[in-house]
């Protein structure tokens, strides 16, 4: 079911501070819901990308354009380390059960990296997509262009690699809350999957349209699973059972709400790429954006931070940003 829900559109004070290794001052406390600070990556043109919380209390993020790992504090003071020869534009970051970060790449690889910046390459079947932790403590990654459905241990050993009938195509993956592991891709077509790879798919047309397009999902507050339908402008409210609960329009047309993550004011807060907003949906589907001060900036995967704000990559902008909930 498509609902409108009420908005509001924020004018709000902006905050941009510029990069390199300076540690500008952190929003305070008492900032205004939707105050954005941004700071800029010290390597230009960096293609930054995918971003998660650290168990170090700062972020890591990946920069897929110049083969580096970043670390950002929450005061905005950078690190970047080099990934090793043979690693190729990786892209998916995620915290693993081992208190590492987890990565993959372009070229058939899953990598692991402590937080003083060692890494350990591991070889893939084939080139991975998305990465998450499953209930079983493996990681969990589709492959980026086939129907296979690959795990991982902490170990780098591979131990499932099977055929899941789905395809696969620059697929997202997040652990719901059900235990099992939920798969949204290039289709209107969403996928479950159990850590033995018995997969169940579900078709979210309509509300979809025929041929359009997923981004990223994650479980939500509430139990259920939130999805960014990127072609739509839709945010969907899906159970653990397939059914489309409700479907959100993004107030601002063309917005193309790419990343999704449940902050920690039990709101879901997303991405609009070509929006170039910040959207936050309350559980009953309200809406509110907030501009980003950088234009076209390209607002891409967000996450939330150890310090309680919400932080997110732009990658047009080349600068990873914090926002208050």
């Amino acid at each position: 079911m498509r609902s409108t829900p009420a908005w509001t559109l924020l004018v709000l004070v902006l905050v941009s501070c510029g990069g390199g290794s300076s540690s500008p001052p952190n929003p305070s406390a008492s900032a205004p819901a939707g105050t954005i600070t941004e700071y800029t990556v010290p390597t230009a043109n960096s293609g930054v990308s995918n971003i998660t919380a650290g168990p170090d209390g700062a972020l890591w993020f990946v920069e897929s354009k110049d083969g580096k790992v970043g670390r950002i504090t929450t005061s905005g003071s950078f690190t970047e380390y080099p990934l090793p020869p043979g690693v190729a534009s990786a892209d998916a970051i995620t915290l693993g059960p081992d208190q590492d970060l987890w990565l993959t790449d372009k070229a058939n690889h899953i990598l692991r990296v402590t937080t003083s910046g060692g890494a350990t390459v591991y070889t893939a079947p084939a080139q991975l997509g998305d990465i998450a932790v499953g209930a079983d403590g493996n990681l969990w990654s589709p492959e980026y262009s086939t129907n296979y459905l690959d795990a991982f241990s902490t170990a780098g050993a591979l131990i499932h690699h099977d055929p899941t009938g789905y395809t696969n195509q620059n697929a997202y993956i997040a652990l719901g809350s059900d235990n099992n592991l939920w798969i949204a891709g290039n289709s209107p077509t969403l996928a479950r999957a159990t850590s033995a790879d018995d997969v169940t798919t579900f078709s979210l047309a309509p509300p979809m349209a025929a041929g359009s397009s997923m981004r990223n999902l994650t479980n939500g507050p509430d139990g259920n699973l939130w999805i960014c339908a990127v072609n739509d402008d839709l945010i969907l409210k899906v159970s653990t059972s397939g059914v489309v609960l409700e479907s959100y329009a993004v107030p601002t047309a063309n917005a193309q709400p790419w990343d999704i993550t449940t902050g920690p004011d039990e709101n879901l807060w997303f991405t609009e790429q070509t929006g170039n907003k910040i959207g936050r949906i309350t559980t009953s589907g309200a809406i509110t954006e907030f501009p980003v001060p950088t234009a076209n900036a390209q607002p891409y995967w967000i996450a939330t931070g150890p310090d309680g704000n919400l932080w997110f990559t732009e990658s047009n902008g080349n600068k990873v940003a914090s926002i208050v909930p």
